[in-house]
């Protein structure tokens, strides 16, 4: 509290006030969190086939399930996955009501290793037109793949908190929709099959949050759907491309760092959602990170992997996961509050603890 007795901007409780979600198994976040909720899977065989003569398994929408993107020109430098992305992310903005000013964008994206193109080109071309009015000039792109879209939460919370503006949207997309991406996974042994057991069934979607102070949703008499009480980045130096050793510490720091922050009255996470895909590296980096902060998570804390139905979504994973947190626990079915993290092949490690408004 300032010395007045007013919240300053720091002291501001974030809050996400609308969620805008598209994957394989829901085009909106309610259907996915039905979906979800039932254990719906969405793979299916692609016509496709892997290096080994077996159709690729995987979770796609159907094509006549996106918006059609007119206008294509190849002098944009976008490619197909691209204009599928387009594609994805135009279905959960279009979810995203009654915003009339421009809001800068946190945008979350594919790792470098595995661009579909240039991000600026394909948000110029996302912002005209959109449905929500894009601030492209103050927006920016966080090119860490699973991790990216909580790394935008994360960056979105400081710029509200410094009071640099008053309302944000936090998204991120992705699609593995792409027969060189998924040629050269499965020459790496990524892509799970008969053949593989140790892989990850590929998939796409896009999610999008608009954040905002407390004060703020309270003036704008936006409904609160939950807060963003902390969130924290990190890195994992023997990460999946790296020859260091694999100790998992950059997840335990970022999860150490994220729950340290936590005000003392709220409870400990009760609920865990990961991005872990299938693959055993994945599972072991959660093991040491759960034992090393274990003082600090509920022990009986429900854990989630939505992989599992809607195959791993690459960068849209991180406020995917928030919105089924959220969707959660607002109608009831979910403890709180519930810890979201996103670990990128690349080292990159966020993590966001999300809770409901009556939990402060």
């Amino acid at each position: 509290m300032s010395e007045h007795g007013k919240n300053t901007a720091a002291d501001e409780v974030i809050v996400i006030v609308q969620i805008g979600v598209t994957t394989a198994v829901g085009l909106d976040g309610l259907q996915t969190c039905a979906s979800v909720r039932a254990g719906i899977s969405g793979f299916y065989e692609l016509d496709w086939m892997d290096k080994v003569a077996h159709p690729f398994v995987a979770a796609f929408l159907p094509d006549d399930c996106l918006p059609p993107i007119s206008g294509r020109d190849r002098s944009e430098g976008l490619d197909d996955r691209a204009y599928r992305m387009l594609g994805l992310a135009q279905m959960a903005l279009e979810q995203i009501q009654g915003v009339e000013e421009a809001v800068a964008l946190m945008l979350g994206w594919p790792e470098k290793e595995s661009p579909p193109c240039g991000a600026e080109p394909w948000l110029a071309r996302l912002s005209d037109p959109s449905p929500v009015p894009i601030d492209t000039v103050n927006s920016r792109v966080f090119e860490t793949g699973r991790a990216s879209g909580l790394t935008a939460l994360h960056h979105a919370c400081k710029v509200l908190r410094a009071g640099q503006a008053e309302a944000l949207l936090v998204g991120a997309v992705d699609t593995y929709k792409d027969l060189v991406l998924m040629g050269r996974l499965d020459r790496a042994a990524r892509i799970k099959s008969p053949a593989n057991l140790d892989g990850f069934i590929p998939g796409e979607g896009a999610g999008f949050l608009l954040v905002t102070s407390l004060r703020n949703a309270r003036v704008r008499q936006w409904p609160v759907i939950c807060t963003v009480e902390s969130t924290a980045v990190g890195f994992e130096e023997g990460h999946l491309f790296s020859e260091a050793p694999y100790r998992g510490e950059g997840l335990a720091a970022t999860v150490d760092a994220l729950l340290g922050a936590v005000p003392v009255h709220l409870d400990r996470p009760r609920c865990v959602f990961s991005s872990m895909n299938g693959e055993y590296y994945w599972a072991k980096e959660w093991g040491v990170a759960a034992v090393r902060c274990r003082d600090y998570l509920d022990p009986g804390a429900r854990f989630e992997h939505p992989a599992d139905c809607f195959g791993d979504m690459g960068a849209a994973c991180g406020p995917g996961m928030v919105a089924l947190a959220a969707i959660g626990m607002q109608k009831g079915y979910l403890p709180g509050p519930a810890l979201v993290y996103g670990a990128s092949d690349g080292g990159e490690r966020a993590a966001a603890l999300v809770a409901r408004l009556e939990e402060r």
